[in-house]
């Protein structure tokens, strides 16, 4: 397994998951469950309604997503994952939630980058 690049797989440890039209990727064992190598997970913290929709990064490094929406009906986390995706320029269907559903600290899960890419790819902006 790649050091950093964790994707959760619906499956058990030593077993294989698709990764393209003809190869195997073997499933790792975790905490917190399988994972292989084809999602980069980021730490977010949400601030809900903002005057705008802004990702930020902090001095510290921590990702700072200020969104307009209320938390209500998990409209803030909607438009925390649609910032996101925006702000690294991925489909919105290639961000997904983690953990941190009703929580301002959120882990999002991107398809094909590490966890490595994306916080440069965001330090960068």
């Amino acid at each position: 397994m790649l050091a950093g690049i964790r994707h959760r797989a619906h499956t058990t440890p030593g077993s294989l998951v698709p990764f393209g039209p003809h190869d195997r990727v073997p499933v790792d064992a975790c905490d917190g469950g399988c994972y292989t190598a084809m999602e980069g997970t980021i730490t977010v913290h949400v601030r809900p309604r903002s005057g705008r929709t802004l990702v930020q990064t902090a001095p510290n490094g921590e990702v700072v997503i200020r969104v307009r929406s209320a938390p209500e009906d998990g409209k803030a986390t909607e438009e925390a994952r649609r910032a996101l995706a925006a702000a690294i320029g991925v489909a919105r269907s290639d961000v997904r939630l983690i953990s941190g559903a009703r929580s301002r600290v959120k882990v999002f899960a991107v398809k094909g980058w590490s966890s490595g890419e994306l916080e440069h790819a965001l330090q960068a902006r």
